[in-house]
């Protein structure tokens, strides 16, 4: 934890400029990905009941897949900024195609656009946004509070979006709809323009003399990587489910309107985003590893809470409730995954561990959505509904004895090829 008496001489610049202003700026191009659930409806009523569910799973399997192509693209375009803008571009084309596909009534486009181009540039942009941060908050040594901030930015623009899109669509035509989403490169290029790293580490993490560079092979090479795969990929695929499919949810099972449904929608993303702020403040001072133990365990209760419920309440005021709980501890373990990998492989490896996880971020996304959108289309939706959410309580109980076997790796045991000890850390 950096002091008052080794402060270094740009924090000023972390707290003027990085926290309370980039992190708002830089997060505004998730706001139609996160707010998908907006346009879950308009897409539907274009193509076809499942077509939504389709392009957003297809959109976040784009987004971890996408991540592992990274390295290549940087060999291309090696300046961050500019790399940070032609992605932001190639987003917006993305948007662009997809306002034409709804045009022309074409879905192949529609993936192309929307699922394709979005989610493999929006990969290249989350993980370099990604790695801007962390390396401000190593540098001032508050990692857990500068993933909190970046995640309540996540949840604001998803809220905001989730809220005012399906006004947007009912008043306008789902062309031009899609286009307007386009304003969102507005605050995303004065972000890039001012991109600033730290000047101890000049664009990438301090190297610890004593810590071998293992590369991604490296990472994969290793057991406790794998074991936080599976923990991710299980930790995600319920909440991904509820974000992109919670308006359509509400309104299949409960025949809700669709005010209601953006309410809820809204109120489950608010959760997301406020809890992300709440324990990245604690997450600098608290054990990660204890604090995702909660995330796994709240979340497993309501999940199986909400299975139980659906059969009881005629009304979704309940799983409205169960599933803000569900969003609040989704949408914390979300933000602070990084810090976890941070905590695990230390900051020379956890870049690395970044890249190689996202498959998994995209495989929740891809599979979340999917079989929460077949649940719900099924002719006895209560049940299989039900189903599901005790399915996602199993998954969620399983994460918990994940966690617990998670270690910080000992690089000095890996160097002498010792068997690593599990720590309680």
């Amino acid at each position: 934890m950096t002091t008052s008496h080794d402060r270094p001489k740009d924090a000023t610049h972390f707290w003027t400029v990085v926290l309370p202003i980039q992190t708002l700026l830089l997060t505004a191009y998730v706001a139609p990905v996160y707010g998908f659930n907006a346009l879950i409806q308009p897409i539907n009523r274009i193509f076809s009941p499942m077509s939504g569910s389709i392009v957003g799973a297809i959109l976040f399997l784009g987004i971890g897949l996408g991540a592992l192509l990274l390295p290549q693209l940087k060999k291309i375009i090696p300046n961050p900024k500019f790399l940070l803008l032609v992605s932001s571009i190639f987003m917006n084309v993305g948007l662009a195609l997809a306002a034409l596909a709804c045009w022309l009534d074409w879905f192949w486009l529609m993936i192309v656009g929307l699922s394709v181009l979005v989610g493999f540039f929006l990969s290249n942009f989350y993980s370099i946004v990604t790695f801007y941060f962390v390396s401000w908050g190593q540098h001032v040594g508050r990692v857990g509070l500068i993933s909190g901030v970046v995640g309540l930015c996540f949840g604001i623009w998803a809220a905001l979006y989730s809220f005012f899109a399906p006004l947007v669509f009912s008043a306008m035509s789902t062309p031009v709809s899609f286009l307007l989403t386009i304003v969102f490169i507005v605050p995303t290029i004065i972000g890039i323009i001012l991109l600033k790293y730290p000047e101890a580490t000049n664009s990438s993490t301090t190297s610890q003399p004593s810590t071998p560079n293992l590369g991604i092979k490296g990472i994969l090479g290793l057991t406790s990587f794998w074991l936080f795969f599976v923990f991710f990929l299980l930790f995600l695929t319920p909440g991904f489910g509820f974000k992109i499919i919670v308006q359509a949810m509400i309104l299949e099972v409960y025949h809700s309107t669709q005010s209601v449904a953006s309410i809820i929608a809204v109120a489950f993303l608010g959760s997301y985003g406020i809890s992300r702020l709440i324990f990245g403040f604690t997450a600098d001072k608290l054990k990660i590893k204890l604090i995702f133990l909660i995330f796994c365990g709240v979340q497993c209760l309501a999940l199986l809470g909400s299975g139980i419920a659906i059969h009881i309440f005629d009304g979704p005021l309940v799983i409205a409730v169960l599933m803000c709980i569900t969003g609040a501890m989704f949408g914390a373990g979300k933000s602070l995954w990084t810090v976890l990998l941070v905590n695990m492989y230390g900051p020379v490896n956890y870049t690395h561990a970044i890249r190689a996880a996202l498959p998994a971020y995209g495989l929740a996304g891809f599979f979340g959505p999917l079989t929460l959108a077949f649940a719900i289309r099924s002719q006895n939706v209560i049940d299989s509904t039900s189903i599901w959410f005790f399915g996602a309580g199993i998954a969620l109980l399983a994460c918990f004895c994940l966690i617990w076997l998670l270690r910080v790796h000992d690089y000095e045991a890996y160097n002498n090829k010792r068997r690593q000890k599990i720590k309680l850390w």
